[in-house]
């Protein structure tokens, strides 16, 4: 198993185009952050920056970095990118069907 985890990590290069996209969209963001956090500050703490910062590098966790690799040769690995991808659905998703319930 090994040599097929060096095989992956020397057939992984990082995307180009992704990542400077992601790079881009968080510097548009932080530009942003810091503009209105001038006349809103109570409104946009720094919590927000940080689980979107967070959030993009989850993103490129999952699609981009090594892990992408053996998502393809192992399941765990691959399992192991969905809770970062969609946190917290299913809990979304029963308080949803609760309000329904309640409402109904």
């Amino acid at each position: 198993m090994e040599s097929a985890s060096h095989a992956i990590f020397e057939d992984w290069s990082p995307p180009i185009l992704l990542t400077g996209t992601l790079i881009l969209v968080a510097i548009i963001y932080l530009r942003g952050w810091f503009e209105i956090r001038k006349t809103r500050p109570s409104q946009f703490s720094q919590w927000r920056l940080l689980s979107f910062l967070l959030g993009i590098a989850v993103i490129w966790l999952a699609i981009a970095s090594p892990l992408d690799g053996f998502a393809d040769a192992l399941l765990s690995a691959h399992m192991v990118e969905h809770p970062g991808v969609v946190p917290g659905l299913p809990t979304r998703a029963q308080l949803e069907a609760r309000l329904t319930a309640v409402s109904a």
